[in-house]
């Protein structure tokens, strides 16, 4: 963008350019922000429970973790997860 291409922007254009973008981006993916897990495979790869050591793997839902060993369930919270003993849950199952 040249200097004088910005003599006629203004915020509004800009905004409608912003809002137009929002066409291509699927309705699913819009609704459903912050509501699926986006923690990387990576992470998943290095995460243990605190307690006994052990892997944990991420819950179908993707608001936890869960420990396959003692079976206690680290909440998921803007996508960090919180591993902490005093927030885990125990799964009864």
């Amino acid at each position: 963008m040249t200097i004088s291409n910005l003599k006629g922007d203004s915020i509004a254009s800009r905004s409608r350019v912003f809002l137009s973008a929002l066409d291509f981006v699927p309705h699913s993916a819009v609704n459903n922000y912050n509501t699926v897990s986006m923690i990387s495979q990576d992470l998943l790869d290095i995460l243990v429970c605190p307690d006994c050591k052990k892997p944990v793997v991420l819950h179908a839902n993707g608001s936890s973790l869960k420990c396959g060993v003692c079976r206690r369930v680290y909440p998921i919270q803007d996508d960090i997860p919180v591993m902490l003993l005093d927030v885990a849950t125990i799964d009864p199952a």
